[in-house]
């Protein structure tokens, strides 16, 4: 998740899923030897709690990659989740099929060999573009951003329209997504991305829509005339559909909820 997404951050969450995953594993692997044989209910069990949690963290996996295509402004990664879904995609799928074809039986040692040189296969292959397009999410690699080229003139007039439309409180629309901004402006899609991640520098749109939004969200929480104004209020206003992502949004932002902002600010 760390290539595509810049704030994620590993918690002890994630270790707790990762030793459940392979406990479950350990215990599959362990019920279908001779003390255990013969007990196939219990194989069963075992296999079905291994299977089924691996199985939805794979799917869980695809879905994020795919969700964030549509708020992803860095071309060069956008590309990459389509590549990502295609293969880890069909190579879930080709597992699936497998796994249907089998119907519970013991692989033969040449599909689990097969199986084995695909997955490192895979991985290598995935790793690499990884180390090419998202090279911030590895610390070690972290390059200077390059200088930001100067605008031609058709850029320059489509800064100025979307200047103009943040101005007049456009971020403020629910829903907003870059395809409708772009319509709104007259652009196409690919040249507003270009233009927001590469003169602009926000990596991802949302970020670049709640950076406004959670700017208007201070100045209103420290208006003496809006003390009486609820949280929520401030919120739907600006555009967010509840509470909970607002709260997120301007905590990673200024490090406190808006509450405690307001408190503090009057």
């Amino acid at each position: 998740r760390a290539v595509f997404d810049e704030d994620f951050r590993l918690h002890p969450g994630h270790g707790a899923v990762l030793l459940v995953l392979e406990g479950s594993g350990f215990w599959h692997r362990f019920s279908q030897t001779p003390p255990t044989v013969g007990i196939a209910d219990l194989a069963e069990i075992s296999r079905l709690a291994y299977q089924l949690p691996a199985l939805a963290i794979v799917v869980l996996t695809l879905v994020r990659v795919y969700q964030g295509r549509a708020i992803d402004l860095v071309e060069p990664r956008r590309r990459f989740r389509d590549i990502f879904l295609g293969l880890a995609g069909g190579y879930m799928i080709l597992v699936i099929a497998v796994e249907i074809f089998l119907k519970g039986q013991q692989a033969w040692p040449a599909i689990e060999i097969i199986n084995v040189g695909a997955i490192f296969a895979l991985t290598f292959v995935i790793s690499v573009i990884a180390l090419r397009v998202a090279p911030d999410a590895f610390p070690m690699l972290r390059r200077t951003p390059a200088p930001t080229a100067a605008l031609d003139t058709a850029q320059q007039a489509e800064l100025a329209a979307l200047e103009g439309f943040l101005e007049d409180g456009g971020y403020r629309t629910e829903g907003l997504t870059i395809g409708a901004l772009a319509e709104n402006l007259g652009s196409q899609e690919y040249r507003l991305r270009r233009l927001i991640n590469g003169y602009l520098e926000f990596r991802n749109f949302n970020e670049f829509l709640n950076s406004h939004r959670i700017q208007e969200a201070k100045e209103r929480l420290c208006d003496p005339a809006m003390t009486r104004l609820p949280v929520l209020t401030i919120a739907m206003d600006l555009g967010f559909r509840s509470l909970g992502p607002f709260n997120r949004a301007f905590k990673e932002a200024t490090g406190m909820t808006p509450s405690e902002y307001r408190r503090q600010h009057q």
